[in-house]
């Protein structure tokens, strides 16, 4: 079975073959497919990430040890990360990993010097980085026929 991506490179590949009547079908129906299969990773990979997002908070609520299952917290834990935004969770993550940098230099008894130094990691570019390379290899993983 082809690949969709690779069955609209095909195509692609045929058009300067086409005769300039039957062009202006070809590239609006491809365009249209490749909308269609855009719209439809979006969907699955905020499908998964929601899904993903369910399962580890039923697992640090304590369902699998017959807890009670909460769901109304987890819409809300939902609604308030669509309200406050990317920014906000961004935020959320560096502060954790900010708490986690503090706690190894505790440990290593380097967190007096690091505040002198002010030798702390400055995590947002980190993040975003991260954050935007991971997408893209997302993005290119897909789009390889």
């Amino acid at each position: 079975m082809i690949k969709p991506f690779k069955a609209i490179l095909n195509a692609k590949k045929i058009l300067p073959t086409l005769r300039q009547e039957q062009k202006k079908p070809m590239v609006e129906l491809i365009q249209s497919f490749e909308s269609m299969l855009e719209q439809k990773y979006f969907t699955e990979s905020t499908e998964v990430l929601i899904l993903a997002s369910i399962e580890k908070s039923l697992l640090d609520s304590g369902v699998y040890e017959g807890k009670e299952i909460p769901l109304p917290q987890i819409y809300e834990k939902f609604k308030t990360d669509i309200k406050y935004g990317a920014d906000f969770k961004m935020a959320e993550i560096i502060a954790v990993l900010k708490s986690h940098e503090q706690s190894v230099k505790l440990k290593n008894g380097t967190f007096e010097k690091s505040c002198v130094n002010k030798d702390f990691t400055d995590f947002e570019p980190l993040l975003k980085k991260t954050l935007s390379e991971f997408k893209m290899s997302l993005y290119w993983e897909e789009q390889q026929p």
